[in-house]
């Protein structure tokens, strides 16, 4: 999720893409916030079941 995220404000640079620049940088923000959020709870939940 992280390097798809990273790729695609690259791949917005091309001319091809130029039109839709704010849809890619949308989806990686989207992306990025995913994966964030994904550590956290898997983070969160190997804290708390290993506090029992």
């Amino acid at each position: 999720m992280v390097l798809l995220g990273g790729m695609l404000p690259v791949v917005a640079k091309l001319p091809l893409f130029q039109d839709a620049v704010w849809v890619f940088w949308l989806a990686a923000l989207a992306l990025m916030l995913g994966a964030l959020a994904l550590v956290v709870r898997v983070t969160w939940r190997e804290r708390r079941s290993s506090g029992h």
